[in-house]
């Protein structure tokens, strides 16, 4: 459903619902449209209403687009993503798009799928009147502020199921916790490919030095840059710990199947002495020339001494 705020100097505001409100705005209007999963019909009438560029609706209808920002004769086109991460560790991140056209008096936000923090904003402009003397500008960068404050507390969400990790991998609590790092790993990945585009589709906003930006807005829009900023740099740090820790577990299992291959080593050589000597007494011949009593007794000893002396002679090399 297409909803249309229009503001006109002296006029009272509201939303209007239905396709035949959204038009080119005339000097002295201002003009916002928002639809939540659009049709193509719906799409197609925008294009034709505001003369929007047919790849920028194009893209539109393809809900798999990087961060981007496009400047087209009329308006400029932006592709920002709100991201998802689910309550299980093992589940992918996904995202939330949301497509805007900026132009002469008008912005047209088109959602992914319905968005609180669109929702937040077309209510204050709607009760604000102080919000709806200025530019529509100003609502796409409150739109912009609230995406930025939830990805950042999504990643913040993603970062303690890291320390989570870390700490189960440093107590040695989990001898199988490459799943979760691998799962990690890809998390961030995501985040990455999600949140750096971003920060470059608004710093290209901020120097493009185009028309459809008012000067008074840019300031606004540096403080979502330097939030994105913060967000690619943590999620670069989080990176090189998730990699510091599974060096670590790597090295910890590697040194406990290097104990365990000791062990086993060390055993297999108290057992060889006794191999040879069991072995040896054990002939199966009727004259052997230790076959009495006392030899007999004195293979028993060897077979108890040999073990302990190596015991005692083990760790006094501290190999046990």
């Amino acid at each position: 459903m297409l909803r249309s705020l229009w503001i006109r100097d002296g006029e009272p505001s509201e939303w209007v619902l239905g396709e035949s409100s959204p038009r080119a705005p005339q000097p002295g209007e201002r003009l916002w449209v928002d639809v939540a999963t659009p049709t193509r019909a719906e799409l197609a009438l925008l294009c034709e209403r505001f003369d929007l560029h047919p790849v920028a609706i194009d893209s539109c209808l393809q809900v798999d687009q990087r961060p981007k920002l496009e400047e087209y004769r009329s308006q400029l086109f932006l592709v920002l993503h709100k991201l998802v991460v689910p309550s299980a560790p093992s589940e992918a991140l996904s995202s939330v798009e949301l497509h805007a056209f900026i132009g002469d008096g008008y912005l047209i936000t088109i959602q992914d799928a319905e968005l609180p923090e669109v929702a937040t904003v077309r209510a204050r402009m709607l009760n604000e009147p102080a919000l709806r003397e200025r530019s529509m500008v100003y609502a796409y960068y409150m739109v912009c502020e609230r995406l930025s404050h939830f990805n950042f507390d999504a990643l913040d969400t993603l970062f303690e199921t890291i320390e989570d990790i870390e700490d189960t991998v440093l107590k040695q609590a989990d001898d199988d916790a490459l799943p979760e790092l691998f799962a990690a790993k890809r998390r961030l990945a995501a985040a990455r490919r999600l949140i750096v585009p971003q920060r470059e589709v608004m710093s290209l906003l901020l120097e493009s030095g185009t028309a459809f930006i008012d000067e008074r807005a840019r300031p606004y829009f540096r403080r979502v840059l330097d939030m994105l900023m913060r967000m690619a740099e943590a999620i670069d740090t989080q990176r090189e710990i998730l990699s510091n820790v599974l060096d670590a577990h790597l090295s910890l299992v590697s040194n406990r199947t290097n104990a365990i291959m000791k062990s086993l080593t060390l055993l297999s050589a108290i057992f060889l002495p006794l191999s040879f000597v069991t072995g040896f007494f054990g002939q199966n011949f009727t004259h052997l020339p230790f076959d009495n009593v006392a030899l007999m007794w004195g293979g028993l000893a060897i077979c108890l001494l040999v073990p302990a002396g190596m015991l005692l002679w083990f760790r006094s090399r501290k190999w046990l």
